[in-house]
């Protein structure tokens, strides 16, 4: 019987020193260990709350604005859709194809569609702990993000890749390309009204061959806009000239009306 109970009480301190490792303390005693791991356990619940709460605030704070944000991403190349959809309907020069192009950064919006799902459900997933590193790293660098970083904008003219930062056709082609993207953008900031048009003014026109200018103006009187020209010479298509003067004393640029000459298509 004395053997039993000294087999049974090994037993019992070899699993006592067992637990104490898994759970890393170092009493002595069991009752110590027993009153130290009740307390222990009665506070589970007062953590969870406190991870809760982290979580929640992470969700709202950062998750969810995050979220939001990528769903702008989503409206702009619907944009873009739409605006390419416009640029079919109108004819520029030779032109066959003109379309706008999103290139996505596709590294970061991968990070932030990352931290855009954090929240309670996916907290114990594999990826969890990647979420959090990144989103830490972008907290440790406080960057500021906006919608232009996540994508490159790039213009496709007849199949092959544009720079509008610099001339891509002849003058007069390129200056109506440009002009076109100009008008279809505005009309989309400003009230689409009859008695709401917006006065443009586009130098240069010498440039820009009779079909251009016909088809600039068709455009321009769709989208409610007014467009005044400058020319050193009489254009097709336009209603009205006026001969600006330069007025002797003042050296100012006058606009005479008297001298407004009007003219029939």
């Amino acid at each position: 019987m004395f053997r039993d109970f000294r087999k049974k009480s090994n037993k019992k301190d070899t699993e006592f020193s067992k637990l104490k490792n898994i759970l890393q303390k170092e009493l002595s005693y069991e009752i110590d260990f027993i009153k130290e791991v009740e307390e222990e356990l009665g506070s589970i619940k007062d953590r969870e709350s406190t991870i809760d709460a982290l979580i929640d605030s992470i969700t709202n704070d950062i998750s969810k604005p995050t979220n939001d944000f990528l769903k702008h991403l989503e409206q702009f190349e619907g944009y873009l859709t739409s605006l390419n959809t416009k640029f079919k309907k109108y004819k520029i020069s030779d032109l066959q194809t003109i379309e706008i192009k999103l290139h996505p950064n596709q590294t970061l919006i991968s990070e932030l569609k990352l931290i855009s799902s954090i929240d309670k459900e996916t907290l114990f997933q594999d990826d969890y702990n990647q979420k959090m590193q990144i989103l830490k790293d972008y907290i440790s660098k406080s960057k500021k993000f906006h919608l232009s970083d996540l994508f490159d904008i790039r213009f496709i003219i007849n199949g092959n890749l544009a720079n509008l930062n610099n001339q891509t056709q002849s003058n007069g082609t390129d200056r109506i390309l440009k002009i076109t993207l100009f008008i279809l953008i505005m009309r989309d900031l400003i009230v689409q009204d009859e008695n709401n048009k917006l006065v443009i003014y586009i130098d240069e026109l010498g440039e820009v061959d009779d079909d251009n200018i016909f088809e600039l103006i068709k455009r321009c009187k769709e989208n409610n806009f007014i467009p005044i020209f400058a020319a050193p010479d009489k254009k097709p298509h336009i209603d009205k000239y006026y001969d600006l003067i330069e007025d002797k004393k003042s050296k100012k640029i006058i606009v005479d009306a008297t001298r407004a000459i009007y003219v029939k298509n």
